[in-house]
């Protein structure tokens, strides 16, 4: 699974207010967490029937590259 999380907080001036928002951000990190943990719990539960047309499809959807795709075995 392939996610990006990004919790950011900026003022223009240098404040206190920087305080009050701190303790927002491991929350929203932590729920952020807690929902990539559910997605992930149900795909590793989610069975594929066809395991290459599948890897085809992601590496389509990505761009992956002849080069990147030899870098790996696939068996």
């Amino acid at each position: 699974m392939i996610c990006q999380t990004e919790v950011s907080v900026s003022y223009r001036h240098i404040s206190l207010k920087i305080l009050g928002e701190f303790p927002r951000v491991p929350e929203r990190v932590s729920f952020e967490l807690g929902q990539q943990n559910r997605q992930f719990r149900i795909s590793i539960q989610t069975s594929v029937e066809n395991h290459l047309m599948t890897i085809e499809s992601f590496n389509k959807r990505f761009q992956i590259g002849e080069k990147e795709k030899e870098a790996v075995e696939w068996g």
